[in-house]
């Protein structure tokens, strides 16, 4: 049996990969407000809530049509071709979305095609299914962690707008 002291070792080096892992992606959704900025659009801090829910969409709910969170020790498809297909579909989802948002013409329609793509080309799978855990707690895993991240991606959105907002004060 595991001792307790692993358990919280392990859960406090998550807290602390999530710490680094959002302010990264604070730094990002701030140089893509700040873009926004200077092209004349304005955030304000509900508004960001939609740019922290744009951002869920494109890094996490969208690759995970296609490689959804799997329960640590999966047997899955080779590595590096998920992580090509991954950054591929995050790259396009974020493109594609910030087409449909400020583009004009026939820039958004190129923008839902752009989505797709990654999604019509598919990600990497291997020819069997392979499990060592039942599928409800596999499920319940990936619900958790999507939810978990829509939480905190909706929430970063608005903290790094009400912060670049003050800022601008």
């Amino acid at each position: 049996a595991p001792s307790l002291g692993g358990d919280w070792t392990r859960h406090s080096m998550t807290v602390a990969f999530n710490i680094v892992t959002y302010t990264g992606y604070g730094l990002l959704l701030a140089a893509l407000i700040s873009f926004a900025a200077l092209k004349g659009i304005t955030t304000s801090a509900r508004q960001g809530l939609i740019w922290g829910l744009c951002g869920f969409i494109a890094v996490q709910l969208a690759p995970a049509i296609g490689l959804p969170p799997e329960l640590p020790g999966t047997i899955a498809a080779e590595v590096g071709q998920r992580q090509l297909w991954w950054i591929s579909t995050i790259l396009a989802s974020a493109t594609g979305l910030g087409l449909i948002a400020f583009g004009r013409s026939y820039l958004p329609l190129a923008g839902v095609i752009l989505i797709a793509i990654p999604q019509l080309l598919g990600a990497p799978h291997l020819d069997m299914f392979f499990g060592v855990a039942p599928p409800e707690l596999a499920a319940e895993f990936a619900t958790l962690s999507l939810g978990a991240a829509a939480a905190g991606w909706v929430m970063l959105g608005y903290v790094v707008a009400a912060t670049l907002t003050r800022l601008e004060t």
